[in-house]
């Protein structure tokens, strides 16, 4: 087919065009190929003629990718005035090319990624001297901060700086540039005693006499190496103190003593185990006890307590004493049963008969009877007729046990008021 001859008649029928309406201009020669914006390589087409021509021009000069480039950008391009909607085979077709002849081209030539010896020399001669803002620094400590670093990255480091040993100038420019940083910094105050030092690094903290290894102040003779410590480890540090910050009173037999923590509370004598003093010869090993648990207490202070069942008075050993001895050993039931009633302050066996503990009764209305009975409580609702089991009243001479029902069924029921009608 012949292309050329196809492309000069379409740019033919463009030239012979005077309508307004035709306003895609489209170069005759295009400018990757020599072309100008002359009038005369100038000619208006439709859009459809503009995209059929860029087509055929890839056709009539397959080795060129500029013209394969404008092609695919004007099947993919964003501008809403220039959207040609191709269809899917053309759209593949120019991608295809497109991708075929960016390969050709880019094959054996360095990317932006990797450039070559000569670009990469104009980049470093274009940033000497040049030093990046505080922001750019701070953003690049920060991104890899609390990011751990794998193990094969840490093993490749290792191999890597394994057996290098720094020069004499990395050095000494190391130390210069450590000696500036020390020179701007002020003097600095020791966290263990308050003092104003001139510091030798950029980490220290404490001044020479706090960090280099002292006597031990408790008066034993041995060196504490310890940075910040005056006393060997486990060592008495009480020495020093004054005798009057740490005497306290004790709790227990309220003599003064003296603490070796602002927080002590109980003397050492009382803290100690000691006998029992009921005489039984067991040690009591609780601090401040005298009597080891659940023995004889008749040493201790006993309390005057009225008993909440009986209100007769009773001694008890503690503050929370409220039954007396009587009401809580058990006892027989009141019933008449002869059973024992185990539970504290109860006189009666649970759920045995109870008459004789009213000694007055409220008569009720029972809610399904309409009956009057006594009941043991202003709450009583059922008589003990409607409570207790009974014949069903259709005569099928069966029990119900449910509270207040009268026929075992509603059957049972429409069976009975028939019966009557008759």
């Amino acid at each position: 087919m012949n292309y050329q001859a196809i492309y000069n008649s379409l740019i033919q029928r463009g030239k012979n065009r005077t309508l307004e309406g035709y306003s895609e201009k489209h170069h005759i020669i295009p400018r990757c190929m020599g072309g100008n914006n002359d009038s005369e390589n100038l000619v208006k087409l439709t859009a459809r003629e503009h995209f059929i021509a860029h087509r055929l021009l890839t056709k009539i000069y397959p080795d060129n990718s500029n013209l394969k480039c404008a092609v695919w950008r004007m099947c993919n391009g964003n501008n809403a005035n220039r959207n040609y909607g191709s269809t899917s085979r053309v759209y593949e077709f120019a991608r295809t090319q497109r991708a075929k002849s960016l390969s050709l081209e880019l094959k054996g030539k360095p990317t932006n990624r990797f450039p070559s010896a000569e670009t990469r020399a104009k980049m470093s001669a274009k940033r000497k001297g040049k030093k990046r803002p505080l922001e750019a620094v701070r953003g690049i400590i920060n991104s890899r901060l609390g990011k751990p670093m794998s193990e094969e990255a840490k093993a490749k480091l290792s191999n890597c700086n394994k057996g290098k040993v720094r020069s004499e100038e990395t050095k000494a420019k190391m130390r210069a540039t450590r000696e500036k940083k020390l020179s701007k910094e002020s003097n600095r105050i020791c966290k263990f005693c308050n003092t104003k030092y001139q510091p030798t690094s950029l980490t220290n903290k404490m001044c020479s006499a706090c960090r280099n290894p002292k006597l031990c102040k408790c008066g034993c003779g041995e060196i504490t190496k310890t940075p910040g410590r005056f006393y060997k480890l486990n060592h008495n540090k009480f020495i020093e103190k004054k005798p009057f910050s740490c005497l306290r009173v004790c709790e227990i037999c309220n003599n003064q003593y003296v603490s070796k923590s602002p927080k002590g509370k109980i003397c050492l004598e009382c803290a100690k185990p000691k006998e029992c003093k009921c005489g039984c010869g067991e040690m009591v090993i609780t601090p401040g006890k005298c009597f080891k648990h659940s023995h004889d207490k008749k040493n201790k202070k006993k309390f005057l307590k009225n008993c909440i069942y009986c209100n007769n008075e009773f001694e008890t050993t503690g503050f929370s004493g409220t039954i007396c001895w009587e009401c809580r050993k058990p006892r027989t039931c009141k019933c008449g049963c002869g059973k024992m009633v185990i539970t504290p302050g109860y006189f009666y066996k649970p759920n045995h008969d109870k008459e004789l503990r009213a000694s007055f009764r409220y008569s009720c209305v029972c809610k399904f009877c309409n009956k009057e009975f006594l009941a043991g409580s202003s709450t009583g609702k059922m008589c003990p007729e409607c409570v207790a089991p009974r014949l069903c009243k259709c005569g099928c001479e069966q029990i119900i046990k449910l509270p207040g029902k009268f026929f075992r069924s509603k059957r049972c029921k429409l069976y009975f008021e028939k019966k009557i009608d008759k």
